[in-house]
C-alpha cells in the first residue's frame, strides 16, 4: 500500500532516482544498525540489541495467520488485554520513513517531536522538531536550518548508538519536554533536555537545550560540538557577544566558555570529577530578538516553567478523565498537546502538512468530544472551504456535515450553524442533484481515495455522505426549520434505500458464514481473502469501516455480525489494529472500526484495540505515531524501489536485514493517528450512540474499560465531558477484595437520554449479586450483562454494587463466527 502521496510525482528520471536508492539504502542500513563495516555506530563491547530467530519466526507465523493470533491469546488471558500482555510481541518504534525521491528525513534515521504553540486555536506557529535521540533539532520543516549536535571527539553524534541512549522520555511523562542520557565510545556520559518556549518580550519561537557532560572515560579530550546548517552548508555565522549571527539576526544563543571557528562550536568537556554545561537557546526562525537574553540556567529554567504553565492551562480546559493507569494519562495528555498544535493538520514539518477529510476532521471532533470545543469550532470553519477535488467532494462534504451536527449536538451552538448555513445548504443540494441524474439512485462515481485513482460507487464516501444528511436533517428539525430539515431528510431517506439496494446486491457471504460488503458497489469485487494480501484489499481494510460506523448494517444485527466476522476470521486484525498491505499496521484509520465495535459491544476487542495501540502504535514515552509502521521486515513495507511499477518487496522471510531490530513508521507525527487513542478512550468511559435518524437517546458509562482498571483501590474519574445530552461527571472505586464497587453519576440534564446505564468491567472471579442506588435496593441490573439500568433518574444518583463468586460472559468475539452457509447475494 502506498500513502496519500507516493502515487504523486514518483516516476523521476532514471539517473536521478539511481542516485536517490543508493542513498536510501545506505540510510537503511544505518537505520538498522549496519554500517559499511559491519559492526554498526556502537564502541566495540556494548551489547546492541538484536531480534532472535523466534522473534522473526513468530512475526512471520502471525503475518500469514488469517485470524488475530496474538489478539485471540490476549483475549484469552484472565482478565483480558492489559498493556503489560501485549507489548512483548512487537520491538518499539523509532525510525521515520518518507518517499524514496525526498531522502532521509533525519540524518540518523530518527524520528522527530515538533515542539511549539499554535496561533491563538488553529493557527500554525513556528515549530521546532527535535529529533528524539537528541541528535538533530530543526526549523519548521525536516529540510529547513537545522543544528547537529557532536560529541566525544566531536564527529560522534549525540544518541548515535542506540544502545547507549536513555531515553528518550518526556519530562513528567507527558510535558513537550525532550529527556535523554547518553554515554559516548569513549565512555563519557551526557545530559539533555530541550523544549521550545517563547523568547521573554516576544512572541518568537525558540528551542531551549541544555547538554551537561560528566568527565571520566577513556579520554580527556571529549567535546560537545554544535553546527549550524544552512540547507547543506554552514550558515556562514560568526561569534558575537555569545551570540552566533548574520545580517543582524541571531540563529543561536549559547552559554560562554565555547570556541567557534566559522562552522561548529565546540564546548571541551571537564575532566573527570567535573561537570560541563553547554546552554543554548535556538529562534525557530533566525530574527533581530533581544540581545540582552542570556543562555543560561535561568533563562532555561525560567522558559521550561512558561511551556509547562501554557501547556497545563491549555489541558486545564478539558474535561478531566482519570484512570488507574499512569502511562495512559501521560499518554493521553502528550496527544493532547501534539493535536492542539497540530489542530486540524494531518501532520508537521513534512509532506504530510495538509488537510486529508475524513481524518482531519475526526481529529477535532474527537478533539471536541475530550472538552476542546473551540477548537472544534474553529477547525471546522477553517475546514469548510478546503478540498482536494471535485472527484473527492462526496466523501469531504459528508464529513463536514456529520461533523457540524456533531458539534451541534455536543455544544448547542446554533449560531454557529446558522453561520454557515449557505454552505451546508450547497452540499446537500449537490448531493440531491447528484442522486437525481444517477441510474442507480446513489451519487456520481468519484475518485477511490487520495491514493487510489479509479471511480466507484464507494462504500465509504457514500455511506458518510448518506449519514451527514441524515444527521443534519434531524438538526434542522429539532431547530424547528421545518422545510429545510423535511426536504433534506427525505433525501437522506431515497438515498439511504438506494445505497442499501446496491449493498444487497454487491456483497457477498462465504462459505464460513461470514459476509464480505464491497467498497466498490456494483462492480463485482470479489472478497479480499487474506484482506491485506493485494494492494486494493488493504484499502478495503481502511476505508470499508467508514460504511460500517455509518450503519450500513444495523448494530447486533446478523450483517454486523458477520461482518466482523469477515474482519476477524480473514486477516484484517493484527493485535487489535487494522493491518495493512505490506506486512503493516494503518491506524489512522482505526477510529472508525473502533466505532464499529463500539456500536457491536466488543467491548474486548475494542480493549485489545487501545492496548495494541498503546504499546505497538506509537513510541512507547514520546507517544509519536506515523500514518503506518511496518510489522515485518521494514523493507517489506518500504523496498528502496517502492512508488516504482516494477518494484517488488522481500517477503518477511526474506526482509529482514542484518541487526535489525527497532521498527520504523511513516511521516510522523500523524494527528488521525493519535486520535484513535484517544477515540478509543472516549469510547470506553462515555458511548453514546444514535439511532438510524442521527437521534442520540442513549447514555452508556464505562462499557469498554479494561478489567484491571477496576482491581482493588483503582479510581475511574470523569468530569465535565461533553456528550449530546449536557456535560457529564461520574466516579467509580473499587473494593472489589470486600465485594464492592462504589460510584456515583450526575447525571446530565440539558437533553436528557432516555437510556442511561453504567457497566461495571471488574476482574475476573467476580460476579455481579445487588446494587443500591441512592441507598435503596435497585433491582435493575444484569449480572450477566454486568450493567446498572439508572434511566429515568437524575441528578447526583449513587451507586453500591456487591459482588459475589462467578464472572460474566466474555465481550470479545462475535456470536455466529463459524456458522456455515452456501448462500450468496
Amino acid at each position: 500500500m502506498y500513502s496519500k502521496i507516493e502515487q504523486r510525482g514518483f516516476r523521476a528520471q532514471a539517473i536521478i532516482l539511481a542516485a536517490v536508492l543508493l542513498a536510501l539504502v545506505a540510510t537503511s542500513m544505518q537505520a538498522t544498525g549496519v554500517s559499511e563495516g559491519g559492526g554498526g555506530p556502537c564502541p566495540a563491547g556494548v551489547a546492541q540489541p538484536r531480534l532472535t530467530s523466534e522473534y522473526k519466526s513468530g512475526v512471520e507465523t502471525a503475518l500469514r495467520s488469517k485470524e488475530d493470533i496474538w489478539g485471540e491469546k490476549v483475549l484469552a488471558s484472565r482478565n483480558g488485554p492489559t498493556y503489560d500482555n501485549v507489548k512483548g510481541y512487537l520491538t518499539p518504534l523509532m525510525y521515520v520513513r518518507q518517499p524514496v525521491h525526498l531522502g532521509p528525513m533525519t540524518d540518523t534515521g530518527v524520528y522527530y517531536i515538533p515542539f511549539g504553540f499554535p496561533k491563538e486555536l488553529t493557527g500554525r506557529g513556528a515549530v521546532a522538531l527535535h529529533v528524539a535521540d537528541g541528535s538533530q533539532i530543526m526549523s519548521n520543516h525536516w529540510n529547513g536550518r537545522n543544528l547537529k549536535v557532536f560529541v566525544g571527539h566531536g564527529d560522534e553524534r549525540y544518541g548515535a548508538c542506540l544502545a547507549n541512549l536513555k531515553g528518550p522520555h518526556l519530562s513528567r511523562g507527558y510535558l513537550p519536554v525532550l529527556e535523554s542520557e547518553y554515554k559516548d565510545a569513549q565512555g563519557v556520559s551526557y545530559r539533555q533536555q530541550s523544549f521550545a518556549a517563547h523568547i521573554p518580550g516576544t512572541d518568537l519561537a525558540a528551542s531551549f537545550i541544555r547538554i551537561t557532560a560528566s568527565g571520566g572515560g577513556k579520554s580527556n579530550s571529549a567535546t560537545i560540538k554544535l553546527r549550524e546548517v544552512c540547507g547543506r552548508t554552514a550558515c556562514g555565522l560568526s561569534a558575537r557577544d555569545n551570540r552566533l549571527v548574520r545580517d543582524g539576526k541571531t540563529f543561536l544563543y549559547f552559554t560562554p566558555g565555547a570556541k567557534f571557528d566559522g562552522t561548529d562550536l565546540t564546548y571541551d568537556v571537564k575532566p573527570a570529577g567535573h561537570s560541563t554545561d553547554a546552554y543554548l537557546v535556538r529562534p525557530v526562525d533566525a530574527a533581530r530578538v533581544p540581545r540582552d537574553l542570556k543562555a543560561g540556567p535561568q533563562s532555561h529554567s525560567e522558559a521550561r516553567e512558561r511551556t509547562q504553565s501554557y501547556w497545563d492551562r491549555r489541558l486545564d480546559g478539558r474535561a478531566v478523565v482519570e484512570v488507574p493507569e499512569q502511562r495512559v494519562n501521560h499518554a493521553t495528555k502528550a496527544l493532547l498537546i501534539q493535536n492542539l498544535l497540530m489542530a486540524w493538520r494531518y501532520s508537521l514539518g513534512n509532506s504530510y502538512e495538509d488537510f486529508y477529510q475524513a481524518e482531519s476532521s475526526d481529529t477535532v471532533g474527537t478533539l471536541g468530544h475530550l472538552g476542546f470545543t473551540e477548537m472544534y469550532a474553529s477547525s471546522l470553519a477553517d475546514l469548510l472551504p478546503l478540498t482536494k477535488g471535485r472527484d473527492r467532494r462526496n466523501f469531504e462534504m459528508g464529513a463536514k456535515l456529520l461533523h457540524a451536527a456533531d458539534y451541534w449536538h455536543l455544544t448547542h451552538d446554533t449560531p454557529f450553524l446558522l453561520k454557515n448555513e449557505p454552505t451546508y445548504s450547497a452540499f446537500l443540494e449537490d448531493l440531491i442533484k447528484q442522486n437525481a441524474a444517477d441510474p442507480n439512485n446513489l451519487l456520481e462515481r468519484q475518485r477511490y481515495s487520495s491514493d487510489i485513482a479509479r471511480t466507484v460507487y464507494g462504500l465509504h464516501q457514500i455511506g458518510l455522505a448518506q449519514r451527514g444528511a441524515q444527521v443534519i436533517s434531524q438538526v434542522w428539525l429539532e431547530l424547528g426549520y421545518e422545510d429545510r430539515g423535511q426536504r433534506y431528510a427525505d433525501f437522506a431517506a431515497k438515498l439511504k434505500e438506494g445505497y442499501e439496494r446496491a449493498v444487497r446486491k454487491s456483497r457477498v457471504t462465504l462459505a464460513d458464514g461470514s459476509l464480505f460488503t464491497p467498497v466498490s458497489l456494483l462492480d463485482n469485487e470479489k472478497p479480499w481473502d487474506p484482506i491485506t494480501e493485494q494492494v486494493l484489499g488493504g484499502y478495503w481494510n481502511l476505508v470499508s469501516h467508514y460504511g460500517f460506523a455509518s450503519d450500513v448494517y444495523a448494530p447486533g444485527g446478523p450483517e454486523a455480525t458477520e461482518t466482523l466476522q469477515y474482519v476477524l476470521q480473514h486477516g484484517g486484525r493484527l493485535l487489535g489494529l487494522l493491518r495493512a498491505h505490506g506486512s503493516a499496521h494503518n491506524n489512522v484509520y482505526e477510529v472508525e472500526q473502533l466505532k464499529f465495535l463500539a456500536a457491536n459491544d466488543q467491548a474486548d476487542q475494542l480493549v485489545l484495540s487501545f492496548y495494541g495501540k498503546l504499546a505497538h502504535g506509537m513510541t512507547r514515552d514520546t507517544f509519536i505515531s506515523g500514518e503506518a509502521h511496518n510489522v515485518g521486515p521494514i523493507l517489506t513495507k518500504w523496498p528502496p524501489c517502492r512508488g516504482e511499477d516494477t518494484c517488488i518487496a522481500p517477503s518477511p522471510e526474506k526482509g529482514w536485514t542484518k541487526d535489525e531490530y527497532y521498527r520504523a513508521m511513516y511521516l510522523p507525527p500523524n494527528s488521525a493517528n493519535n486520535t484513535s487513542l484517544l477515540e478509543a478512550l472516549r469510547l470506553m468511559l462515555a458511548h453514546t450512540p444514535a439511532d438510524s435518524h442521527g437521534r442520540h437517546e442513549s447514555l452508556e458509562l464505562a462499557y469498554f474499560t479494561p478489567r484491571g482498571w477496576m482491581e482493588q483501590g483503582n479510581h475511574i474519574t470523569v468530569r465535565g465531558l461533553p456528550t449530546p445530552f449536557g456535560p457529564l461527571t461520574y466516579s467509580l472505586t473499587s473494593d472489589i477484595d470486600s465485594g464492592q464497587v462504589q460510584g456515583f453519576v450526575d447525571v446530565p440534564d440539558r437533553n436528557p437520554a432516555q437510556s442511561v446505564s453504567l457497566r461495571i468491567r471488574v476482574p475476573e472471579g467476580h460476579r455481579l449479586s445487588a446494587v443500591s442506588v441512592n441507598g435503596v435496593p435497585w433491582q435493575r441490573f444484569s449480572s450477566e450483562e454486568e450493567t446498572v439500568d439508572l434511566s429515568g433518574l437524575s441528578g447526583h444518583v449513587s451507586v453500591v454494587a456487591t459482588y459475589g463468586a462467578g464472572s460474566p460472559k466474555p465481550r470479545g468475539g462475535c456470536a455466529g463466527c463459524g456458522r456455515k452457509t452456501e448462500s450468496t447475494s
